[in-house]
């Protein structure tokens, strides 16, 4: 017999990741609901543009980096961020997915983002 449903108790610590990374918005949507369409808010598609991770199981000479990865963060109400804005999330939650037991998705809501001015990190 095998355990079931043990990924919900994985967690994954957003604040540290998004510490070493800068993402970019380059598109933006509607989030709608599944199966009703109703519009909870919306739904940004960002790009890593900077990875400062020292990822483990890396072989000498060679690099891991997640530059140039995109995911989607999904914020409630309706917003506006310019494409080619760089930008941080707020009370951001995310959670690791992935089809066939590879786990390489990334799956963010957010409670708001923000622009970063050149006076930001």
């Amino acid at each position: 017999m095998s355990l079931k449903k043990l990924y919900q108790f994985e967690t994954f610590n957003w604040e540290l990741f998004e510490s070493k990374i800068k993402i970019m918005v380059i598109a933006q949507r509607p989030w709608e609901e599944y199966g009703t369409g109703n519009i909870l808010g919306t739904q940004f598609e960002v790009v890593i543009i900077e990875d400062k991770h020292e990822y483990q199981g890396q072989k000498e000479g060679s690099t891991i980096t997640n530059s140039f990865e995109k995911f989607t963060v999904k914020v409630p109400g309706e917003i506006r961020v310019p494409v080619n804005t760089v930008v941080t999330l707020k009370g951001a939650k995310a959670t690791v997915w992935g089809n066939e037991g590879r786990r390489d998705r990334l799956a963010v809501r957010a409670e708001a983002i923000e622009a970063i001015t050149k006076e930001g990190r």
